[in-house]
C-alpha cells in the first residue's frame, strides 16, 4: 500500500534517465528523510529503521556499507572473488574517509538524504547530465555546502548486491565509474590526486610480479 508507481513518458534532453527518474520519484515524496538502494540489491528488514537512526539533529547525508552476495564462495569464478574484495577494501577506504572528515565516495546502492539538504545543493542540477554519479558526485556537492555527512557502522544497514559474471562485466563497470574522473577532479581534486596514487601503486604491484622489479621501483 505505500508503494507509488512514477511514470515517466520522457526524459528531458540533457538529463541522464536515472538522476531524471530519482528527480522525480524524490518530488512526489513527502517525507523528510530519502534512502536509496539499486534495483539489484538486498536489504536488511531493519534497514531503513537502521538507517533513520544514523540522523542526528545536525547530519545531512548517511553512507552506508554495500558488498556482493556470494552464496558458495568456492563455486564461483576469480572474477566473483576479486569483486568481492575489491568492494570491501573500497567501503573500508571510504568509511575511513568520511570518518576522518574527508568525503570521498559513497555508494547509491546504500545512501539516505535529508529531502531539504537534497534540494538546499540544487538537486542534480549541476550534474545532471553525467551518466552515473548520482552518489559520489551528489555527495561531493554536500560536502562543498559543507554539510554534515555519516558512514553507518549498523551491520542492519548493510546492503547486498548482485555480482558480476565475468571480468568483461566487471571491466564495463568499472569504465562507468570512470566516466566521473572528470567531475571529481573539478568538484574534489584530493580525491582525484589519492585515486591516481591508488592506480599507480596498482600498476606498481603488477609490473613487480610479471615484469620487472627495476621498473616497479621507478614507478613506486
Amino acid at each position: 500500500d505505500n508503494i507509488r508507481l512514477v511514470n515517466i513518458d520522457e526524459t528531458p534532453k540533457g538529463y541522464s534517465p536515472k538522476k531524471y527518474a530519482l528527480t522525480k520519484g524524490i518530488e512526489a515524496s513527502k517525507n523528510e528523510i530519502i534512502i536509496l538502494t539499486d534495483a539489484d540489491c538486498l536489504v536488511n528488514k531493519y534497514w531503513v529503521e537502521a538507517m533513520v537512526s544514523n540522523f542526528s539533529d545536525d547530519v545531512d547525508l548517511v553512507a552506508g556499507f554495500s558488498r556482493t552476495k556470494i552464496a558458495k564462495w568456492g563455486k564461483v569464478s576469480l572474477a566473483v572473488q576479486f569483486e568481492f574484495f575489491d568492494f570491501l577494501v573500497m567501503f573500508m577506504a571510504a568509511a575511513g574517509a568520511i570518518l576522518n572528515g574527508k568525503a570521498f565516495s559513497c555508494s547509491n546502492q546504500n545512501i539516505a538524504y535529508r529531502r531539504d539538504s537534497f534540494y538546499n545543493v540544487g538537486g542534480f542540477e549541476k550534474i545532471k547530465q553525467i551518466t552515473s554519479g548520482d552518489d559520489v558526485n551528489l555527495l561531493q556537492l554536500f560536502r562543498l555546502a559543507n554539510m554534515k555527512i555519516r558512514f553507518s557502522m549498523i551491520p542492519h544497514t548493510y546492503a547486498y548486491t548482485k555480482p558480476i559474471s565475468d571480468w568483461a562485466q566487471l571491466l564495463n563497470q568499472r569504465s562507468r565509474w570512470a566516466s566521473n574522473s572528470k567531475w571529481q577532479l573539478l568538484l574534489n581534486p584530493e580525491f582525484f590526486i589519492y585515486l591516481c596514487v591508488i592506480f599507480i601503486l596498482n600498476v606498481t604491484i603488477i609490473t613487480a610480479i610479471f615484469f620487472n622489479w627495476r621498473m616497479s621501483l621507478l614507478l613506486f
